[in-house]
């Protein structure tokens, strides 16, 4: 049976979820605690919240009768920022694989500055040379191609208090979510290419909202 473990540190509530997988079934099991140490989504005082954390912790390791060392985390606040971004590049032998993909993706992550993190960079659509956007370009052929792309990032600083937060409970955190693109994953990934929705996600301190265009994510 594999274990994860995501932890939101919200406003109001700590809250620790473990979804166990098995072969065709999957269970859910939540812990929570009252939050401290924080104001409208973000960390605001570090030894309230330590204090938090280890008691949400302790209950979890009661509640799921294991050690809890590897974590997902959730963030949210006002340090996210979503932007449409697009890249070009040359198509090396004139052929779409899925490297040159990867690669108009890395270019967007390696352009951002010291003090962003990226989080998430989630394909809008591609365009060959001069023909139409299309959402699929692997396969296709031509010399350069150009690709529009969802970045969302978080503060790098930011981010570094949350992980030494966690890291001084004994937690290692494995990946870091934008909440609001976790829960729209969550939610609404079965979603036809044809739909158009926005996903909300409400706390107790802030509301974070990512909308889809046909399916694609276009903006946090």
């Amino acid at each position: 049976m594999k274990h994860i473990l995501a932890l939101d540190l919200g406003t109001t509530k700590f809250c620790l979820a473990r979804e166990a997988k098995e072969a065709t079934t999957s269970s859910f099991a939540f812990v929570s605690v009252k939050a401290q140490g924080m104001r409208k989504g973000m960390l605001s005082d570090y030894l309230l919240a330590k204090e938090a954390l280890e008691n949400l912790l302790r209950l979890a390791e009661q509640q799921f009768t294991q050690r809890i060392e590897n974590i997902a985390l959730g963030v949210a606040g006002r340090h996210l920022k979503g932007s449409v971004q697009q890249t070009t590049n040359n198509i090396k032998d004139f052929f779409v694989t899925k490297r040159i993909l990867a690669d108009q993706e890395n270019l967007l992550r390696a352009a951002h500055e010291t003090n962003e993190e990226v989080l998430h960079v989630l394909p809008i659509d591609h365009k060959i040379d001069d023909r139409p956007w299309t959402t699929n370009a692997l396969g296709l052929s031509g010399l350069k191609i150009t690709s529009r792309f969802l970045v969302i990032c978080a503060d790098k600083f930011y981010l570094r208090d949350l992980v030494s937060l966690c890291n001084a409970c004994g937690l290692h955190v494995e990946k870091i979510f934008a909440e609001p693109f976790a829960s729209a994953f969550s939610i609404a990934k079965d979603s036809t290419s044809s739909t158009n929705y926005a996903v909300a996600d409400i706390g107790g301190g802030t509301t974070d909202v990512i909308v889809f265009k046909h399916g694609k994510p276009i903006g946090v």
